[in-house]
């Protein structure tokens, strides 16, 4: 198991060269590259003790790019965390911060008068 946890961790860290991830993303790439569920687990909290993983600060991360850089709306970010496994709370937490209403009313307009 030792073996098998240290690998774990040196993919993952390898994973996270490129770029930020959330415990789910990371969970669901080691799964699928054969690890044992309780290794997987194992590598998320020591990955996690360690500082390389955090899902607040990557929902953040991911709804001030959504927000700002994309001019996404608040239903359009939500969903792209939904899917790479943030919780709701934690999305709505991360949301609140990057979306005031004059974002959210700004990104409308934007995409409204891209849409003429």
């Amino acid at each position: 198991m030792e073996g098998s946890l240290n690998e774990a961790l040196e993919r993952a860290l390898r994973y996270l060269e490129r770029q930020d991830r959330s415990c789910a993303q990371m969970a669901r790439y080691l799964t699928k590259k054969g690890y044992e569920e309780e290794t997987v687990a194992a590598a998320i909290e020591q990955l996690e003790a360690w500082g390389y993983l955090n899902d607040r600060r990557y929902a953040g991360a991911v709804a001030v790019s959504g927000v700002s850089g994309k001019n996404l709306g608040r239903r359009a970010v939500a969903q792209k965390l939904f899917v790479r496994g943030i919780d709701k709370a934690t999305a709505q937490e991360a949301l609140d911060e990057a979306c005031s209403e004059e974002t959210e009313r700004e990104n409308a307009l934007f995409w409204a008068k891209k849409q003429r």
